[in-house]
């Protein structure tokens, strides 16, 4: 805890929680953009979109006939564990210095969607994408978890010379998305927050000796 109680250090630990975010970002994109989708001709499924997912607080997975398919996707954990890391570290600051104050404010709020979104809204999202999935045969089928939203996408009619002739659609709001976006508004007011300068102690004044 002591590393970081300095000014000095706590603005150093805030660009570097920037830096971590935007890392963060470059996993998310190529991970979350196509869920479950197999760009492999290896394997028992080769090209093959899964059928079912599971997500939540651990690492995402998809499921093609049952087997194990594309994955595990470590996103998520990745989010709400540095998100709690960050909300510990900060605690004790916080009487300290305005921008503990600051960091760990959003840190604290983005865990906490993180982990209630984790155990409680995912599993639902999960069971509403496997539910659509059901509705169609595989091809046209896709989900992304690259955006403000899940949104998932089955094919219900299904025509061998003309492809996907309808479709049905979900959007679910995706707490991926807005972790994200925490993380990089914590570290950033970080480093904007200004702390505040210390005010003067005035001098002891002396009383002349009287005579």
């Amino acid at each position: 805890m002591c590393l970081l109680g300095s000014a000095g250090r706590l603005k150093g630990w805030a660009a570097l929680g920037l830096l971590a975010a935007g890392l963060l970002w470059l996993l998310a994109w190529p991970e979350l953009l196509s869920i479950g989708q197999s760009m492999s001709d290896g394997g028992a499924h080769p090209y093959a979109m899964a059928d079912q997912v599971r997500l939540g607080l651990r690492p995402w997975l998809t499921f093609y006939e049952g087997d194990p398919h594309v994955g595990p996707y470590y996103t998520y954990p990745l989010l709400w564990g540095w998100a709690l890391l960050n909300t510990l570290l900060l605690w004790p600051l916080r009487p300290q210095f305005a921008a503990a104050r600051a960091m760990f404010t959003l840190h604290s709020l983005t865990a906490a969607l993180l982990i209630v979104a984790g155990l409680t809204w995912l599993p639902y999202a999960a069971s509403e994408i496997n539910a659509l999935f059901t509705a169609g045969p595989e091809p046209g089928r896709s989900l992304s978890g690259f955006g403000p939203y899940l949104v998932a996408e089955q094919c219900t009619g299904w025509s061998e010379g003309g492809g996907c002739q309808s479709e049905e659609s979900i959007r679910i709001l995706n707490p991926a998305f807005w972790g994200l976006i925490g993380l990089t508004l914590a570290p950033l007011l970080g480093l904007l927050v200004r702390e505040p300068r210390p005010r003067p102690v005035p001098a002891p004044t002396t009383h002349a000796p009287q005579l």
